[in-house]
């Protein structure tokens, strides 16, 4: 759902194709809200966010949906084998062409912003993903 542009026809179509139940996965927020710091300090603006949890729900709300929210255990974090492990995942998250002095300034801030867990290296901070499943039983009528 984090890229749907027009949410309400998408949950109505949902809805219409559902035989007992509308179940819905995602996150409170976007997988990709962990790099939205090093998004900031490399492209030196402030990334819009996507949509999650919270934004679904208003929407269910507002199209007259009463729907049940159970949050799922979550995934562990997700870390990097090596430094260079992390320049290239992250240059190709944060849209960065290769020789670029967007992706030199990653590579030179990156150590400041990765810290090292049980040998694997993860982004400073990064606030654990939660999971949820989204369900209601649709109006078959």
């Amino acid at each position: 759902l984090y890229t749907i542009q027009d949410i309400g026809p998408f949950v109505r179509k949902l809805e219409a194709h559902a035989r007992e139940k509308v179940l819905i996965v995602l996150y409170k927020t976007a997988p990709q809200s962990q790099i939205y710091p090093l998004w900031q300090k490399v492209h030196e603006e402030e990334r819009l966010p996507l949509p999650g949890l919270p934004q679904l729900e208003k929407v269910l709300k507002e199209l007259g949906i009463d729907a049940q929210v159970e949050m799922l255990s979550p995934p562990p974090l997700r870390g990097f084998d090596s430094l260079e492990q992390a320049t290239e995942e992250l240059s190709r998250r944060l849209y960065l062409p290769p020789g670029s002095a967007k992706k030199a300034r990653l590579m030179e801030m990156l150590p400041e912003q990765l810290e090292q867990v049980e040998g694997v290296f993860r982004i400073r901070d990064a606030q654990p993903l939660e999971p949820a499943l989204v369900w209601w039983r649709p109006n078959l009528a």
